[in-house]
């Protein structure tokens, strides 16, 4: 095969590093009726410290021996069809799973709601106790309280409607 790459109509040189072998076009220019290449001495050198370069990093790439198995597709699907008949992936899981999280983000809204509702409360209750010394805004504390207050509700409301009206 270098031989015909060699011979061929197009000027280029054939390189073997490793088991692979690189095909680099050169430019052909006429001197004196003869074809020479510009591939030069510097450039070949270059190409020959890279074949043995990569022999010495990738061994396994320069004494490599190239096997065909013709039954490796065939264990390959063979293997994944088993590991798809034993997975947990499927629907039900899938549901339960996203019933779980569902439930999770519910009750963690659940709290910081009434946590957002309690302690606006209580700042609001410590404000109109101190009167003209307090240092709090009486709005800040009403928004924080319904703030509160409607988070708790929705999270009540959509956590008793998934779980308890629509579960089987």
């Amino acid at each position: 095969m270098e031989n015909a790459l060699m011979n061929a109509s197009a000027p280029v040189m054939a390189v073997r590093a490793s088991n692979a072998l690189a095909v680099v076009p050169t430019k052909a220019v006429a001197v004196g009726g003869s074809v020479e290449s510009s591939f030069g001495l510097m450039e070949r050198a270059k190409l020959a410290m890279f074949a043995v370069m990569t022999a010495l990093l990738y061994p396994e790439l320069a004494f490599s021996q190239t096997t065909v198995q013709p039954e490796a597709p065939l264990t390959m699907l063979q293997t994944a069809r088993s590991k798809a008949q034993n997975s947990s992936l499927n629907v039900q899981s899938a549901q339960n799973g996203g019933t779980n999280t569902l439930s999770t983000i519910l009750i963690v809204f659940g709290v910081l709601g009434v946590a957002c509702a309690g302690i606006s409360g209580y700042k609001l209750w410590d404000n109109i106790q101190k009167g003209e010394q307090a240092r709090g805004s009486n709005g800040a504390c009403i928004g924080g309280i319904i703030f509160g207050s409607v988070l708790t509700i929705i999270a009540v409301i959509v956590g008793v409607v998934t779980n308890y009206v629509t579960s089987n």
